[in-house]
């Protein structure tokens, strides 16, 4: 019987079983890094690709703690045996960053790439069931299967970028603190 639909999981809800891949899901590349000329103020992208290199399908879910990322495409599917698949991952501008530029830039931030193996008669026919029925049996792994699953990493590093604030004062180097007036400072 081959399952279309979240509504045919429900249904079978005491025969599901999910399992360890056999491995890990090759993503390419691992390091990913961003570089800006106008200090992150507007948005930039980069392209992934994850592949399911087992003999059975797997589904995924991309899952970064910083929330300064965006996916071109949803975040959780299914790979089928060895099947391919390219993501655009967006940086938002700096501006909808939850905290300042230089809390993200210069570090090594972390996305984390779940797989879980599926039963084969789990066989969504479009895009939308594929992410229903992925969706939920990733709610149902965490209190069924919650030692299954298997995690590759992808690292993500933001170039610090040279800055020309103009609210920054320069001073020559000759110039002592002792000598400054705030009269030559406003001029």
């Amino acid at each position: 019987m081959a399952i279309k639909s979240v509504g045919d999981l429900v249904n079978l809800n005491t025969d599901l079983k999910c399992d360890t891949p056999n491995h890990e899901l090759i993503v390419y590349p691992k390091f990913l890094i961003f570089y800006s000329e106008n200090g992150y103020k507007k948005p930039c992208y980069v392209k992934f690709f994850i592949e399911n290199r087992d003999k059975f399908p797997v589904i995924f879910a991309i899952k970064a703690r910083q929330k300064i990322f965006r996916l071109g495409s949803d975040s959780h599917g299914i790979l089928k045996a060895g099947e391919k698949h390219t993501f655009k991952l967006y940086l938002l501008p700096c501006d909808d960053w939850p905290l300042g530029i230089n809390d993200y830039a210069g570090k090594q931030l972390k996305i984390a790439i779940e797989n879980l193996r599926i039963p084969t008669c789990i066989q969504p026919d479009n895009r939308v069931d594929i992410v229903a029925v992925s969706k939920w049996i990733w709610k149902k792994s965490m209190t069924e299967w919650p030692l299954e699953r298997l995690y590759t990493k992808m690292s993500v590093i933001l170039e610090k970028c040279q800055t020309n604030d103009s609210s920054v004062l320069t001073l020559p180097i000759s110039a002592s603190p002792s000598l400054i007036s705030e009269e030559s400072v406003k001029t």
